[in-house]
């Protein structure tokens, strides 16, 4: 058995209120990354005379991890293995994202959201229905 083959439903509504906790508290903090990939990219662009892109890239990453977490956070009562492998796998990615844009307080917020949902999701009660 694979280790993401669904067993049953889940029956825990958490990861499903901690998904859309951790989206709500990843929207200021996408505005926040947003200004600092503006700032980085205007001060690449003024030292180099050119702009690699890797600031919007952060930002783009950010929203991903904020609209898969909201969704599988959703749906983690019909697949809650995979929804919690992907909620977890959000957590590190803003984890990873919180330390290159400083974007502390709400994605600090956002990262504990979607670790409990995720880790909640992996081992809630499972019913055969």
């Amino acid at each position: 058995m694979s280790l993401l083959q669904e067993t049953g439903k889940g029956t825990s509504e958490v990861p499903m209120i901690m998904g859309v906790l951790g989206f709500v508290a990843t929207i200021p903090g996408t505005f926040c990354a947003g200004a600092c990939s503006i700032c980085t990219s205007t001060a690449e662009t003024l030292a180099t005379g050119t702009s690699s892109g890797i600031a919007s890239t952060w930002l783009l990453l950010n929203v991903v991890a904020g609209i898969a977490a909201l969704v599988f956070g959703i749906r983690s009562k019909s697949t809650p293995r995979l929804s919690g492998a992907v909620m977890l796998f959000s957590a590190l990615l803003t984890l990873m994202l919180d330390f290159i844009t400083l974007n502390w307080f709400w994605g600090l917020i956002a990262v504990a959201c979607f670790a409990v949902g995720g880790a909640v999701s992996l081992t809630q009660e499972k019913s055969n229905v």
